[in-house]
């Protein structure tokens, strides 16, 4: 077990953990008014054979009837269990992957292993629709287990991302960067008239939920 793969404090993010930590649970992705900013902003790159990849209870998946969604703890129609590591999917066999906060939560060498995994399952000139926090501050939102006494992150998150050091790494996968852009997905979802005038936000010191979303294509 490498220091990479635990938090502070010793807990070792495996697939079993977070299966754990998200069975039973009901959260969602930031809705479904997020869902469909997301789609509205890459609609150009999504194609007919759609994969939800850490598919969780809600996001973009439940916009199109034909996607699959897969997840170490389904908690949808059409969804698989599985590792996103080690996907039961045949190469090249979707056009589109979305890839919704997920990469941030994967530890040690599970990130190269799963883009390389997205680029398996995507056709040649398919995309990767992929949705992260952005520049988080991963010493921030961290929480205690009152029964063990480890410090974690309270969402699970190992990593934290900008434009640079994701398109690195999709780089390192095979995989080429072509669209790139942190927004407060969740307000544009949820208050169209206020996230459109979100920079304002910043203008008086306001922080915001940025996600950074990147469109990745598979080589043709």
């Amino acid at each position: 077990m490498t220091a990479a793969s635990r938090d502070r404090q010793g807990l070792e993010w495996t697939p079993q953990a977070v299966k754990r930590r998200w069975q039973g649970c009901g959260s969602q992705f930031a809705g479904d008014g997020a869902a469909r900013e997301l789609v509205s902003l890459v609609r150009r790159y999504v194609g007919r054979d759609i994969l939800d990849a850490g598919a969780g209870a809600a996001g973009p998946m439940r916009l199109f009837p034909r996607a699959v969604g897969l997840d170490l703890a389904p908690r949808q129609s059409n969804t698989v269990g599985g590792d996103m590591c080690a996907m039961p999917f045949r190469s090249e066999a979707f056009d589109t992957v979305f890839s919704i906060e997920v990469l941030e939560h994967l530890s040690g060498d599970r990130l190269s292993r799963g883009l390389h995994e997205v680029r398996r399952v995507l056709r040649k000139g398919g995309h990767a629709v992929l949705v992260t926090p952005y520049r988080e501050d991963l010493t921030r939102r961290r929480t205690v287990c009152p029964h063990c006494g480890t410090e974690f992150h309270w969402l699970g998150h190992v990593r934290s991302f900008d434009e640079d050091s994701l398109a690195s790494i999709l780089r390192s996968a095979g995989l080429e960067v072509v669209m790139s852009r942190a927004l407060p997905l969740a307000l544009r979802g949820n208050h169209r008239l206020l996230g459109r005038l979100s920079f304002l936000l910043a203008l008086v010191g306001s922080p915001q939920p940025n996600f950074l979303i990147v469109v990745a294509r598979r080589p043709a």
